[in-house]
């Protein structure tokens, strides 16, 4: 029989065995990565192939913070195709995932992709979301903490017109509002652009921030804020003064730093107030003057004995002069039938003047309530008194009375057709009242043209301004530097026995026509208003102001001036009247 032969074992034989290990992909990135606001921050990617085979189609997945975008390009791979992860397009600035795929990483080698990330800074500090790295499709990843750094200009106090009660037309009041840089970064420089409502111009004065200024037309107003680090506040304070009526918004915008910079409209309304134009010759041809008559419609009771008070009161003398003084009666001039209560002013012109506008005005502290609208009468040189229908123009604050009142009517028929000469107001239907201190009366206020030397354009504003003792009022009026300018008045109750009263044109005392009794002198720049009522019987009317100021000159603008405009200011230390009527001669 057969059998097996002993195991033999084979002598110097060698068997190689070859072990190799599959493909190890590790990621490189940095410890963190802090952007600056506006700025592009690159985020280095690397990633190598520590195994012994090669690796192939690599993908890797780059996700963003959700408070930060992808520049443009957002990634920089040579040897990788990244697009939008989920698209087949190139990445966008917000695409929330990048994906880049490499055909082949050899075994030892590596590969590089430079992410860039940009934030604007709304928000700031270690942000919610790290900027995370993935490699598909073992799922393993990295996260890189993400910090932004930002300056972030914002209103800590929002803008606020600051003025007690109504804006006004005429109103100068103070815009104010506050930055802060609520970043986490200093901002080396910071500025505010105030761009102010059509109603509203710029009036800088030395209350206003340091570091603004405005633009010619008093419109926009740029105020340089310096350096603010991060918490630092800047307070800003803009005189503003009002110049029409109507509505509109003031808005400011921030800027500065290298993070968001803020911008905030505010409404802002103007009311008409007290004076609004009424009358203008502008657009008119050739060139134009104006005069201004009126007279009392109360009295005092003159006697026949010498030591009369009030005789000598209404020749503008004695120690008493003021409507306060005397019991105030009704006034019926002389001459004039058919009325109850009457009175007479001189309008003088030349003669053969076209007359553009004639503006009849009355008032009294003492009326009986009615409603609109009111009558009186008038009559001019060789005419019969002829009825006339007007309005109430209202006026603010009550220092004289609940029945205070004055009206105006459009007469400039009537005048162009009675022309100059002795002109009679009478039974105005609101009434006159009486009393201790009362006052009542009328003016007329006549544009007309005159190709003289002192004649150019005319405005007339109206309507009724309270100046109460202790108070003041203004209007802004359009002017030229260097340029001749002439003021005229109406007013009611001015005293002429009280002084400290003032009317100033951009601070400069004007000084009143005064009558003396035969005629027009030079008046007190300290007693402004003073019961002149030209044309009328009485050096003083005891309460009726119908005149005109010694012309000036307007000046340079001064420190926070708005060029283009004047101001008119009334101030009244000792005085109280009302401001009814104030007309405005340029050349």
């Amino acid at each position: 029989g057969l059998s097996p032969d002993e195991p033999q074992v084979s002598q110097g034989v060698r068997v190689g065995l070859d072990i190799r290990t599959a493909a190890d992909l590790r990621v490189t990135v940095p410890e963190s990565v802090a952007l600056t606001a506006g700025k592009s921050a690159p985020i280095p990617v690397t990633v190598e192939n520590v195994g012994q085979a090669n690796a192939t189609e690599t993908h890797v997945l780059l996700t963003r913070p959700t408070d930060a975008t992808w520049t443009t390009p957002a990634v920089e791979a040579l040897g990788w195709a990244c697009v939008g992860a989920g698209t087949s397009q190139d990445p966008l600035p917000t695409d929330a995932v990048i994906e880049c795929t490499t055909p082949s990483i050899a075994s030892g080698a590596a590969r590089s992709i430079t992410a860039r990330l940009s934030s604007d800074g709304s928000v700031r500090g270690l942000l919610r979301q790290a900027f995370r790295v993935a490699i598909t499709p073992d799922g393993s990843s990295v996260d890189v903490p993400v910090t932004v750094e930002a300056s972030a200009l914002e209103f800590s106090a929002m803008p606020t017109i600051v003025h007690a009660g109504a804006f006004e037309v005429g109103d100068d009041a103070s815009l104010t509002f506050t930055v802060a840089n609520h970043g986490n970064m200093a901002a080396p420089s910071s500025s505010a652009t105030v761009t102010l409502p059509a109603q509203v111009v710029a009036a800088l004065d030395r209350s206003s921030t340091r570091g603004c200024a405005a633009t010619k037309d008093g419109r926009t107003v740029t105020c340089d804020l310096g350096p603010l680090a991060p918490a630092q506040v800047a307070k800003v304070q803009l005189g503003v003064r009002a110049t029409s009526a109507g509505s509109g918004d003031v808005a400011v915008a921030l800027s500065g730093g290298n993070g968001p910079a803020a911008t905030h409209s505010e409404p802002v309304v103007v009311t008409p107030g007290g004076l609004l134009s009424r009358f203008t010759t502008s657009g008119l041809t050739g060139t134009w003057n104006v005069t201004e008559i009126g007279a009392p419609l109360l009295t005092c009771a003159p006697s026949d004995q010498p030591s009369d008070q009030c005789t000598t009161a209404l020749n503008g003398k004695g120690p008493k002069l003021n409507n306060n003084d005397f019991t105030m009666l009704p006034l019926l001039e002389k001459g004039i039938a058919g009325a109850k209560v009457a009175s007479r002013s001189q309008l003088h012109l030349p003669a053969g003047r076209e007359i553009a506008f004639a503006g009849l005005y009355w008032a009294a502290s003492g009326g009986s309530p009615t409603t609109q609208p009111v009558t009186a009468r008038l009559a001019g040189p060789r005419q019969d008194l002829a009825p006339v229908t007007g309005s109430l123009l209202t006026h603010s604050g009550d220092a004289a009375g609940a029945h205070e009142y004055q009206a105006f009517a459009d007469v400039t028929d009537q005048v162009q057709k009675g022309g100059p000469g002795a002109w009679t107001f009478a039974d105005p239907s609101n009434g006159v009242g009486s009393g201790t201190g009362a006052y009542a009366g009328w003016a007329l206020v006549v544009v007309y043209a005159d190709s003289s030397k002192g004649a150019g354009t005319v405005v007339v504003h109206d309507g009724a301004v309270t100046v109460n003792v202790g108070s003041s009022a203004s209007l802004s009026v359009t002017t030229t530097p260097g340029q001749p300018a002439r003021i005229g008045v109406v007013a009611w109750e001015g005293d002429r026995g009280l002084s400290g009263d003032t009317l100033t044109l951009d601070g400069a005392a004007l000084v009143p026509v005064r009558e003396n009794g035969s005629g027009k002198a030079q008046g007190d720049a300290t007693n402004a208003f003073d019961s002149t009522a030209v044309g009328s019987d009485y050096p003083n009317s005891l309460g009726v102001d119908a005149k005109g100021f010694l012309e000036t000159v307007i000046a340079a603008p001064g420190d926070g001036a708005v060029p283009g405009l004047s101001v008119l200011r009334v101030d009244s230390p000792h005085d109280g009247f009302v401001l009814g009527v104030v007309t405005v001669l340029t050349r």
